[in-house]
């Protein structure tokens, strides 16, 4: 095409509503009409000179694309193209365009210019996508409603189906005409639909019918199917059409039995959470007394010296402190929280460590025969804690058996599971779990009992006996895996538990790592909101010959040690306290000071201190209720584990 006639050409095509752009063997605008001022906003003073990449014309996300079609343009790989792209009007707004695209050549051959023209299709892309969202959104409604409309005509005794009506009914060998008289309805249903759409023609009304279909489906459970319908009547008032809709309900039918079991499983659970938190506050607060009773026996203890009299009568004190922590033990088992740190362990190394206290527990009576799994069955929970719920187990079977002769087993067993296991409370998913089984040949237990026997209300035992199978099942929940009993009267017991398999090695907390200290000399500090706890604590270190400063509450503690973060020595903070809690404290004083060496005081379980508290510097945990050689022995161990080697 010679220059005349091209630029003939450019000017027919000044009114065309398609934006005219012509580029220049480099990319820049050297043409901008009228139409791409109007559709893109920039005057043709604006853009002449420039590039694409200079006018920030093309989105971001279209970018690389259309840079490949100007650069094939360019390179003259081809003489022509057409893209789709979003470009920006000098508002901001986005301009999908259509750009038809031709190269320019002389007569030698060489690229003069590229010439584009582009269509405005900003309005007829939103049209297309509003449609494809409408069609999207029909199509989902249809997919996921799991509905079938129909049409019945009496008189030609036909019927209109949106779909086929043996696929959605599960019905494959209905013969042709048996769905006209509901044969997709189960036979024990047929008569009641058949007498409830008579009833309702009768009195011209809309009728709503739910009937178990003829066939279950892929999985062997019932189909239930909703059908609502209306009827159409003649001038002469006669009924002619029957029109309506039917639902698979199935989903329903089996969410509503579900649910009426997860109901009562969730009053029980609210239940065991609101006896669970009482527990827990209880141990808590009873660890706190025991502590200050331990505390003061052994500062009377030393005191009183060689006074034998005195010292039995102490350690007569001691010894009920420490069944008064066993009890504590067993409560905040139940409650879900227990005293050690959790760790990976082996249950069947574990449970064959601890043979003779089994057989102990497993009483005289009756013969325990124990079955191990050979291969490891590793956990990550409290190795002290499950034994207590085996021995607690092999307790309850070995009274089950009293007065007669037979055998307690303790199996354990690795279980996988492709469903979720029925029958455990709390329920547990699908996966891979280490079983733990105690069965008794014993009297068994009635329904109503097994169904109540995991309470803490219930027991078959004399009052004040103790949790129990309570503890059992708040030292599994803890672990949170599930429990499940099987008895009938006469036919003896089994109690299972399932625990989660460890796949992966739980992280070992690195040692605490040498920093330098303060003196010996500098003071510790020790925060604790019970004034009898924190005066002990500071009674017994400056016996032993610490300097001691005191805090009663977390804003206190770290206003003091804000002053002067690099005197103190350590700090023993309480873990649980009104206002800022003792983990909160120890991070702040590390944020001034990192490393700083903590003692953590806790009534409740060492798992409850957070894990980036025990990474963060040397951390020591001390369990209430304590003595006073346990005090001085932690402090020295915090001490020592964070003076420089």
């Amino acid at each position: 095409m010679s220059r005349a006639a091209y630029d003939e050409l450019v000017a027919h095509l000044t009114n065309t509503p398609l934006a005219v752009v012509e580029w220049d063997h480099q990319a820049r605008v050297r043409r901008w009409s009228g139409s791409a001022e109007a559709m893109f906003g920039w005057t043709a003073a604006e853009v002449l000179g420039r590039t694409v990449e200079e006018l920030n014309f093309v989105c971001g996300d279209d970018a690389e694309r259309v840079r490949a079609v100007i650069g094939d343009l360019l390179g003259q790989r081809v003489p022509g193209n057409v893209c789709r792209n979003r470009n920006r009007h000098k508002s901001g707004r986005v301009v999908t365009c259509l750009w038809h695209n031709s190269a320019h050549l002389d007569g030698d051959g060489k690229l003069v210019s590229v010439l584009s023209f582009a269509q405005d299709l900003t309005e007829q892309s939103v049209i297309q996508e509003q449609l494809a969202i409408s069609d999207e959104r029909l199509k989902s409604s249809l997919r996921f409603a799991g509905m079938l409309s129909w049409d019945f005509d009496l008189a030609s005794r036909s019927m209109y189906y949106s779909q086929d009506v043996r696929e959605f009914f599960g019905v494959p060998n209905l013969p042709a005409g048996a769905d006209l008289e509901f044969g997709m309805a189960h036979p024990d249903d047929r008569a009641r639909v058949l007498e409830e759409v008579r009833v309702a023609s009768r009195s011209f009304r809309e009728f709503r019918i739910e009937y178990r279909g003829t066939d279950p489906d892929a999985e062997g459970r019932t189909r239930w199917f909703s059908t609502r319908g209306s009827f159409v009547a003649a001038p002469d008032g006669r009924v002619v059409r029957c029109m309506g809709v039917t639902a698979d309900i199935s989903e329903r039918k089996r969410s509503e039995r579900e649910r009426a079991a997860l109901d009562g499983e969730l009053r029980e659970a609210r239940h065991l959470e609101s006896l669970g938190l009482l527990a827990g506050g209880i141990a808590h607060d009873f660890n706190n007394l025991l502590t200050i009773i331990l505390g003061n026996a052994g500062v009377v203890k030393l005191i009183a010296g060689p006074d034998a009299a005195l010292a039995r009568n102490l350690g007569e004190i001691e010894a009920a402190c420490g069944r008064a922590a066993d009890l504590c033990s067993q409560i905040t088992a139940y409650a879900g929280v227990g005293r050690l740190q959790s760790a990976e362990f082996d249950v069947g190394a574990m449970l064959r460590d601890s043979r003779e206290s089994l057989e102990v527990a497993a009483g005289q009576e009756a013969k325990l025969e124990c079955h191990f799994e050979a291969r490891p069955c590793p956990v990550v929970g409290e190795a002290r804690q499950l034994g207590q719920a085996v021995v607690n187990l092999l307790a309850n079977a070995a009274e089950a058996m009293a007065g007669r002769s037979g055998t307690i087993e303790l199996r354990t067993e690795r279980l996988t599971f492709e469903q979720p296991p029925a029958g455990f409370s709390p329920g547990l998913p699908a996966g891979s779990y280490i079983g733990i089984r105690v069965a008794d040949t014993g009297c068994g237990m009635e329904e109503s009992v097994r169904a109540r026997a995991f309470g803490a209300s219930f027991s078959t035992k004399f009052p004040g006996r103790g949790l129990g199978l309570a503890a059992v099942y708040g030292i599994v929940r803890d672990h949170r895996g599930g429990a499940r009993i099987e008895s009938r009267p006469g036919l003896g017991t089994t109690v299972q538990l399932l625990l989660p398999a460890c796949r992966d090695p739980l992280p070992v907390a690195s040692e605490p790592r040498a920093i330098s200290v303060a003196s010996d000399a500098d003071p510790i500090l020790v925060v604790d909101d019970d004034p009898n706890i924190r005066e002990l604590i500071c009674s017994v270190l400056e016996d032993a010959g610490h300097t001691v400063a005191a805090a009663a509450n977390g804003t206190d503690a770290l206003a003091l040690f804000a002053e002067h973060p690099g005197r103190f020595r350590l700090a023993i903070v309480d873990l649980m306290m009104p206002g800022l809690a003792g983990q909160d404290v120890i991070h702040r004083m590390r944020l001034l000071r990192p490393g700083f060496p903590a003692v953590v005081v806790s009534g409740y379980s060492a798992r409850e201190v957070p894990a980036d508290l025990l990474a963060s510097g040397p951390t020591l945990i001390l369990p209430k209720p304590f003595r006073l050689e346990r005090l001085t022995e932690t402090v020295e161990a915090i001490t020592s584990a964070a003076r420089p080697v």
